[in-house]
């Protein structure tokens, strides 16, 4: 590139400039950041593996353990590049190669004299590349420690030897997580030992109870009979109970259900101690059937919306004419949605089925009789009790598969008019009318029986259904 230089009296010179272009912008983007245990004690290592996209290696990483260690000062934590290390960091076999660039390890150990709380804290990793740009992400890591001695990596409920049943986010006895019908004849828990520890056998104990009452000061309980077990390795022990009799639902008809707590005594031989608790409801009762309702209704395509109650958390199953047609998850509340429900040609029977969080199966609900016929111009529900009581209203759901007009009237058993109403409806539009037993004045109307007619015009074609009702306040 040449460059010219004019002065004020004119004179010029020239020179020649070489300039590089640099097009290559270099991206940090963290693809991962995972840790090497669920929870660390004061004194333990962390390990944490990064990735970052792109294969993107030869950066500088740093992680602030200050959240989580009150100890910790700038620059205690190392770092390792696994693409330059001369380790097989992936256990392929291969040291440094293409496989293992973009990750790295950040090894960083807590102060035996830590002063934070237990709790969860986040950790902020910085990467830094060659040319110096820099991005951030974040790890929470949890401190704990009630359990010193070591942590469990299995926690199971079996019978024969099969698992059924994992107990390990189960710690909560406010809410626990696994519920049981099944039968149980093993409860299994797996401890990791830390370096250099053995445990007391004759002092750590695990104990099977269950939860007769809850009290403020804690929960009042029987101890369930059964045989424990306990064997230990270099860096293991094991923890086993065996109830006698077995959980068996057949015979127990229901005695044993209930909230079960199984507390696991930890002593190493130097005398300290940790504890370790479990939770579990066995439940073998069935629930009740499932209300159920419909929302709306297509006559055109034959879709149908529901919606109702039931035990809380539990899975509704819906059966249109004893076929499946899918499952609805309820809420706290027990209340659940169902959408996407389509109907056969003709007449058909909707039922629900309820599965409790245990796995135990109601019978089926009382089942909604709806005909779909798309050749048909009305289609009628009334989604209430046919009888007014109570203010409750009498509600008439009507749609047309074309457009028309639809006129609504409510006689009494004399034939005379008492209420009556009239609009335009378009094809496939669900329409609603409550009926509060009133006249056309709006005045109550007597207790007694009437006669609902819908009556459906469009075109050439008409139609008309006629249905009971009653008034009784």
């Amino acid at each position: 590139m040449l460059v010219t230089a004019t002065d004020p009296a004119n004179n010029s010179s020239t020179y020649s400039v070489t300039l590089t272009l640099d097009n290559v912008t270099t991206s940090l983007v963290f693809v991962s950041i995972n840790s090497d245990k669920n929870a660390y004690a004061d004194g333990d290592t962390i390990t944490l593996t990064v990735q970052l996209a792109n294969g993107n290696s030869g950066c500088t990483l740093t992680a602030d353990f200050s959240n989580i260690d009150d100890q910790y000062e700038e620059g205690m934590e190392s770092f390792t590049d696994w693409a330059s290390d001369g380790e097989d960091n992936d256990g392929d076999g291969h040291t440094d190669e293409e496989g293992e660039k973009g990750f790295y390890s950040i090894t960083y150990t807590i102060s035996p004299i830590n002063g934070r709380a237990d709790g969860n804290y986040s950790v902020l990793v910085t990467a830094t590349d060659p040319g110096n740009n820099s991005a951030t992400s974040s790890i929470t890591l949890t401190l704990d420690n009630t359990t010193p001695i070591g942590e469990v990596s299995q926690a199971y409920i079996k019978y024969e030897r099969k698992v059924l049943y994992n107990l390990l986010s189960s710690t909560n006895i406010d809410s626990p997580t696994v519920f049981s019908n099944s039968k149980i004849d093993e409860i299994y828990i797996l401890l990791n030992l830390r370096e250099g520890i053995s445990l007391n056998e004759t002092s750590s104990s695990i104990i099977l109870y269950k939860v007769i009452e809850r009290k403020p000061y804690g929960p009042v309980t029987e101890e369930v009979e059964g045989v424990p077990s306990f064997n230990q390795g270099e860096g293991w022990a094991e923890f086993i109970f065996y109830p006698e009799p077995i959980f068996n639902p057949g015979e127990d008809k229901h005695e044993r259900d209930g909230l079960y707590w199984i507390k696991i005594e930890v002593v190493n031989i130097l005398g300290d101690t940790g504890e370790l608790d479990f939770y579990f409801t066995y439940d073998t009762i069935s629930p009740l059937p499932p209300k159920l309702y419909v929302e709306s209704f297509n006559p055109t395509t034959g879709m149908v919306e529901l919606y109702g109650n039931t035990e809380s958390y539990a899975s509704v199953e819906v059966f249109v004419n004893g076929y499946s047609s899918g499952v609805a998850m309820a809420d706290a509340g027990g209340n659940f949605n169902k959408g996407m429900v389509y109907l056969n040609k003709g007449v058909n029977s909707l039922e629900g089925q309820s599965t409790d969080r245990a796995g135990n199966k109601s019978n089926p609900s009382k089942p909604i009789k709806l005909e779909y016929n798309p050749d048909k111009l009305l289609s009628t529900i009334i989604r209430s009790n046919r009888i007014l009581r109570g203010g409750n209203p009498i509600t008439i759901i009507y749609s047309l598969t074309e457009s028309g007009e639809v006129i609504l009237r409510i006689f009494n058993l004399k034939g005379k008019i008492v209420k009556e109403k009239k609009e335009s409806v378009i094809g496939g539009e669900e329409k609603r009318w409550d009926w509060y037993g009133d006249n056309m004045i709006n005045e109550e109307v007597n207790n007694g029986v009437y006669i609902l007619k819908v009556i459906a015009r469009a075109g050439d074609r008409q139609e008309s259904v006629t249905k009971l009702v009653g008034v009784l306040r």
